[in-house]
């Protein structure tokens, strides 16, 4: 699926330069969709690792403490996101 996204930008961005010279590609960008995909997939290997470790656990059991854990680090991302820390949470839902 990667190859596939990757293969479409690189032709798309070659047709819409419209006689403009190539510009490139993305490495940088193409670096950080490949360093996100290996990290999902490490992630994933993870949690199945430890699903299969604490079989004896109840799977919604299993499900509520990952989703504990995520909600938790989501609370402590977003208090270091910079315009929540000057404008607080709820700044922006007029």
């Amino acid at each position: 699926m990667f190859v596939a996204t990757s293969c479409f930008v690189i032709v798309e961005q070659g047709s819409s330069a419209s006689g403009a010279a190539f510009v490139g590609l993305p490495l940088g960008a193409m670096l950080c969709v490949l360093l996100k995909v290996g990290v999902s997939c490490y992630c994933a290997v993870l949690s199945e690792k430890y699903l299969k470790a604490f079989s004896d656990v109840p799977l919604t059991a299993k499900i509520s403490g990952m989703s504990t854990t995520w909600a938790m680090m989501s609370f402590v991302f977003f208090c270091f996101e910079p315009e929540v820390k000057n404008n607080g949470f709820f700044a922006n839902w007029d």
